[in-house]
């Protein structure tokens, strides 16, 4: 729905374009239902059909058939005017139903493994909420996105074949330590940051260790985020 919203949107910015530039001295009624005609299935229908439009199709043709064919040229400039702001209020009533997907949301739907997928939704639904039980989700997670990095690149390595997760052997074979590096340099950075960073230790204290000082704030998930707004694409 979204692309379908986009290029709506987009053709109903042409039609607006479109009929703007047609010169004073050649605007007549007969331009302006050339214009409807060749617009009509291309973005005035279409519009009409999608959350947010203001105006139905068949209102821009009561619109134009209510000024008489032989109107002079300034009554046919307020036509083409009033129909302008009809075709404005259309683009500014669907665009305002659009919500703007994140990244990692974006990235999300891409992702082709199933349980990979459903941690990731479920990731995403919790993390502003319950922070800590994010962060021990992430922890799966970001080792099942290594196994299925090991599996387009290395798909015979114990890393693309193990039936147990655990994180930190996995990042130091998906690093090359006694295996085939998998990631290419921006996301092996990514990784050693991870690792050595602090970063690791603060999801490995939230699932291992007790006491106050053992938790994340929601800030700390951005850290998280991000990296795997930066590891996900490796594996489309």
């Amino acid at each position: 729905m979204k692309v379908l919203t986009a290029y709506v949107i987009e053709q109903l910015r042409a039609s607006r374009e479109e009929l703007l530039a047609i010169a004073n001295d050649e605007l007549t009624y007969e331009r302006i239902t050339e214009w409807k005609t060749k617009y009509w299935e291309l973005a005035l229908v279409p519009a009409s059909r999608l959350p947010g439009h203001v105006h139905f199709c068949n209102s821009f043709v009561f619109v134009i058939q209510a000024v008489p064919q032989q109107a002079p040229l300034p009554v046919v400039q307020d036509l083409r005017a009033r129909v302008v702001g009809m075709l404005d209020e259309n683009i500014r009533g669907i665009d305002s139903t659009q919500i703007v997907e994140t990244i990692y949301e974006a990235n999300i739907k891409k992702v082709k493994d199933t349980k990979l997928a459903a941690l990731l939704n479920e990731f995403n639904a919790i993390k502003e909420a319950a922070p800590n039980a994010a962060a021990v989700l992430f922890r799966t997670i970001l080792a099942l996105v290594l196994q299925e990095r090991a599996k387009i690149k290395a798909p015979t390595d114990s890393l693309a074949t193990a039936t147990g997760l655990s994180l930190e052997p996995s990042i130091k074979k998906s690093l090359g330590s006694g295996h085939p590096k998998i990631f290419d340099g921006a996301e092996e950075r990514l990784l050693k940051r991870f690792l050595t960073g602090g970063q690791k230790d603060t999801f490995d204290n939230v699932a291992h260790k007790p006491g106050s000082n053992a938790l994340v704030a929601k800030e700390n998930l951005s850290d998280a985020v991000n990296l795997l707004n930066g590891l996900l694409p490796t594996l489309f």
